[in-house]
């Protein structure tokens, strides 16, 4: 936003307060992109989700509609782990089960778009370094999932990446 770009944001604590079905998940972040190009008139999206919202945007992206997929200027995953849970829990209580997705080998050969993955190299469930090898940017920073709360650093890497990988992405062009 400080770029002049605009920014929609989506609670993925709210919207996946209850249980979500693969189909339901897909259908949010479709939703959202196409809510986000008509709310602000731009002609693509950066999408981007951190840890919990980086999971399902982990799960999602993959499989986006064609007509949406060159509306993605770059996928940014913060802190994501390696699996995903269909609905969103702050205790984590509802996390000791089964995940409902595995998205690292799906991720892992998705070309429509850049990804670029950061995470906290004390992290033991992050997707990140299973991404290694693909065409993912891997970013890895200090610290464990809350990136030691280096705000700053994380944000001008974030930004640094974004930028490598098209700089008209943050320009608004």
């Amino acid at each position: 936003a400080a770029r002049g770009v605009p920014v929609l944001g989506l609670s993925s604590v709210v919207e996946f307060a209850h249980y979500h079905t693969r189909e339901q998940v897909d259908a949010v972040v479709a939703r959202t992109i196409r809510e986000t190009l008509a709310k602000t008139g731009a002609r693509r999206v950066l999408l981007m989700g951190q840890s919990y919202g980086a999971d399902i945007v982990a799960t999602a992206a993959p499989d986006l509609p064609a007509e949406l997929r060159d509306k993605v200027a770059a996928i940014v995953l913060v802190v994501p782990g390696s699996t995903a849970f269909f609905r969103a829990d702050p205790s984590n209580l509802f996390y000791m089960g089964t995940p409902d997705a595995y998205p690292a080998a799906n991720l892992r050969t998705l070309s429509y778009a850049p990804v670029i993955c950061i995470y906290g190299t004390a992290e033991r469930d992050s997707l990140c370094p299973q991404l290694a090898g693909s065409r993912a940017q891997i970013i890895g920073l200090p610290g464990g999932h809350f990136l030691r709360g280096d705000d700053k650093t994380l944000v001008a890497r974030m930004v640094g990446a974004i930028d490598h990988a098209d700089p008209t992405i943050l320009d608004g062009r």
